[in-house]
């Protein structure tokens, strides 16, 4: 929530699942009401128990708002759950849970007027696109207009104290918080400017998917019962941060430096994605989680790699580009790519062996030109290192220009029936057959990396000293230096047909 002015940087929560919490947004001291006037009752024990002070806590009939800004629902049963009946997940630190961050749902209730003074949907709209543009950040919200949202945005139909702009809920059991409201009679009907609508709805959000006020412990908001958790690589405070309590009346201009170091610290995007079926997920590459990424379908892919930011798949007969955040797509060109099998990247460019040609794609237009004019029918793998492209074409391993497309073999091993390769710290890595092998790009030259059998394998990507590899129908993360390999998860990736890392 946003009382009137003061400024912050980020921090997380940890917030009791029996708890529901509002953060407000106000300008002035809060009147507090006389102790003596407060009746006991169960709930506000509990609010005693875990730290609050009796003459900060106000009685306003539905909830208690304690020290100004902390909202307390009198009825647990129907607040502390999300909306979309989905079964709630543990978490252990009350942020939303992986599966639930790239498609964060948000509406606008009837109740937010279309027109006038108290119209907020279009500052609603550039809220959800600001925390959206935050690169490498990995929420995404969606705004919807039919259906149960994750998110809705309503009027506080007179429910929020005067001083109170707006309030919305932290994630619990896993999911963001299911609502924000807004006081349209804030400050005594005071007009509010698009630009201070705008701040307030990019603030709203920030709480609904986890961030503490910056500056809590000025505002002498406690860190107990939700925790107030400094978010590596920000500092304690950031007077120019969005998410710094008593900011109502400030006006957007942007994120700090530190909010979005914040939002990429707390909500990192992933690093793996993998086509499996007609869906594409986004893969933790910690520990397997994933999450569908959109809702477009993605069944016959046959390959996909990466350019800036940006994925690049090949669905019969189409090349298309996608978001890695929403997988909201286009698609590239009009030339037919059916049958394309392998694809790489190298400086901006994409490479495609179709059937006998191999062909250079620029990735904005999907124009492209044959590259050489060299025979690669039967390619079956190919990466790209150190501005060269590498090519397994039955059993030789061959080097080739990507200017002209000329080539030299590499070294007099074997290669037949190699099915996967990759490049990553100045080394090629191939799976031919059971084994696992490391090549020098240079001179064609191998030593074994077998630790198990690596039969059936049929995807392989590289990122940061690992190989991730599916064999059906097990995800591994495979040590470059030993090829000690975990299984990431217990998820089946049976039937995937595409994957890379950036």
């Amino acid at each position: 929530m946003n009382l009137k002015p003061k400024k912050f940087s980020l921090f997380s929560f940890a917030l009791l699942l029996t708890l529901v919490s509002l953060l407000s947004c106000d300008s002035q001291e809060p009147m507090v009401s006389d102790e003596s006037a407060l009746k006991q009752t169960d709930k506000l024990q509990e609010i005693l128990d875990i730290g609050f002070q009796r003459s900060d806590i106000q009685d306003m009939g539905d909830y208690y708002l304690a020290e100004g800004d902390i909202y307390f629902s009198k009825d647990d049963s129907g607040e502390s759950k999300g909306v979309n009946g989905r079964k709630e997940q543990a978490s252990t630190n009350n942020l939303v849970s992986y599966q639930e961050r790239t498609n964060i749902t948000v509406k606008i209730d009837g109740s937010i007027p279309s027109s006038g003074v108290d119209d907020w949907r279009n500052e609603i709209l550039q809220a959800i696109d600001h925390w959206n543009s935050i690169a490498d950040f990995g929420i995404n919200l969606v705004y919807i207009t039919s259906g149960t949202a994750d998110i809705t945005v309503q009027s506080d139909n007179g429910s929020l104290p005067d001083y109170v702009i707006a309030a919305a809920e932290f994630p619990s059991g896993g999911l963001a918080g299911y609502r924000v409201r807004i006081n349209l009679d804030f400050s005594s009907n005071m007009t509010v400017s698009s630009g201070s609508k705008v701040y307030n709805m990019v603030h709203e959000f920030g709480h609904c998917v986890g961030f503490r006020h910056t500056n809590w412990a000025s505002q002498g908001e406690p860190s107990s019962p939700y925790g107030a958790n400094q978010i590596p690589g920000t500092p304690a405070s950031d007077n120019s941060s969005v998410m710094n309590g008593g900011t109502a009346l400030n006006s957007w201009a942007g994120f700090s430096t530190y909010d979005i170091i914040g939002a990429q610290n707390l909500y990192p995007r992933p690093r793996l994605y993998i086509v499996q079926g007609a869906s594409l997920y986004g893969v933790n590459v910690s520990n397997g989680e994933w999450a569908p990424i959109g809702t477009s379908t993605w069944a016959n892919s046959r390959v996909m790699t990466n350019v800036n930011g940006l994925l690049y798949i090949v669905q019969d007969p189409g090349l298309y580009r996608a978001s890695a955040k929403s997988a909201s797509w286009s698609h590239v060109g009009t030339a037919d790519w059916s049958g394309t099998n392998i694809m790489t990247n190298q400086d901006g460019y994409l490479y495609m062996v179709q059937t006998f040609g191999l062909y250079r794609t620029v990735p904005g237009t999907g124009s492209y030109a044959r590259v050489g004019t060299g025979d690669w029918t039967g390619s079956s793998a190919m990466t790209a290192d150190n501005q060269s492209l590498y090519i397994v074409q039955s059993y030789g391993l061959y080097k080739v220009n990507p200017s002209t497309g000329t080539w030299v073999r590499l070294g007099t091993a074997d290669w037949t029936g190699t099915s996967l390769l990759a490049s990553m710290g100045g080394y090629l890595y191939a799976v031919q057959g059971a084994g696992l092998y490391r090549i020098d790009p240079n001179t064609g030259s191998y030593i074994s990396l077998n630790t198990s059998d690596w039969t059936g394998s049929n995807l392989m990507s590289a990122h940061d000293g690992y190989l991730y590899i599916v064999q059906s129908p097990g995800l591994y993360r495979v040590n470059v230096s030993n090829g000690s390999y975990v299984t990431l998860s217990p998820s089946s990736w049976a039937g995937s047909t595409a994957m890379t890392t950036f």
